[in-house]
């Protein structure tokens, strides 16, 4: 009994679905003429026994007769998988084939950092980018909301490696969405799941007696609070504004703003959760307003 051929290695990527055909293999006595002529040769009548060489205790599965099966694991490097075909007749078994299967890493592509969001026109674009490690992967962008009756969602390629993603707000629709953003290779994806802070807009010129002339960050109100606190921040012209929450420790929980503001009087509410939607710990917490103009600081507490 022989087994056809050599198997040549194999390169697959991480995650990808493997099948081993042993039904190659041939009885001598019924296939002369075989490797170089199986014209005419009888399927193989005999029992197929696969089994890992390397590494040692590796689940290869037997769907058929004749077959095995994996799934290539995920790996930091390349790494070599090893198996062994025997097929016996009932009467001889034939010499091992070894196959050689190499995992590759493709490195799979990193969603750059998006943060919380704030807005209040009826539509928001944010624009989407991610590092492809590999370089000649086919990136898809693709995005999710949480609410989809009050935030709808376009993703539009804008190059290999971006995309733009536009919210759509429902008429009047004020309040608290996620949206959860993908990238995704033909083997793995990556993706961030941010919060989008809709409010009414703030006062207009005819509703204050000017607009503000410096920046500011205001008190919080109230404060110790629960469950819920408003910060007020003056911005008095165009500006990109970012404001974090920090815990004790200088972590960063939650991204209250981050985005381009006109000039005006603001307000944003936090209820106590981070990034994720998670409620945080009681305590004291730090809140930053930061632009390319101005830095503040100011403490609140929380307490449940």
């Amino acid at each position: 009994i022989d087994v056809e051929g050599t198997v040549d290695n194999v390169v697959v990527e991480t995650t990808e679905d493997v099948t081993l055909n042993g039904w190659g293999s041939y009885d001598v006595d019924d296939c002369p003429g075989a490797p170089g002529n199986t014209e005419g040769c009888l399927s193989f009548q005999g029992t197929f026994e696969w089994s890992t060489v390397f590494p040692p205790g590796f689940n290869l599965q037997i769907p058929e007769p004749g077959y095995a099966s994996f799934d290539a694991p995920e790996v930091e490097q390349d790494q070599n998988l090893v198996f062994s075909l025997i097929v016996d007749d009932g009467q001889f078994e034939s010499d091992p084939v070894i196959v050689e299967i190499t995992v590759q890493n493709n490195n799979a592509p990193v969603l750059d950092t998006i943060g919380a969001q704030y807005t209040t026109q009826d539509s928001l674009s944010i624009d989407l980018s991610a590092t492809d490690y590999q370089e000649n992967d086919d990136l898809t962008f693709s995005a999710t909301s949480s609410d989809p009756d009050n935030v709808t969602i376009e993703v539009v390629s804008s190059g290999e490696t971006t995309a733009v993603l536009t919210l759509f707000f429902a008429d009047g629709w004020t309040g608290i969405a996620y949206v959860t953003a993908s990238v995704c290779d033909p083997y793995h994806c990556d993706s961030e799941t941010f919060a989008v802070w809709v409010e009414e807009p703030p006062l207009g010129v005819d509703d204050i007696v000017g607009l503000p002339e410096v920046f500011a960050l205001r008190q919080n109100y109230p404060n110790p609070f629960n469950p819920v606190t408003t910060i007020a921040y003056d911005i008095p012209e165009i500006a990109k504004v970012r404001i974090d929450m920090y815990n004790i420790l200088g972590q960063k929980v939650r991204t209250l703003v981050n985005g381009t503001h006109q000039p005006g009087v603001y307000r944003i509410r936090w209820n106590g959760t981070n990034d994720f939607g998670n409620p945080v710990s009681s305590g004291m917490y730090f809140y930053r307003i930061s632009s390319e103009e101005f830095i503040s600081v100011k403490k609140l507490v929380l307490m449940k």
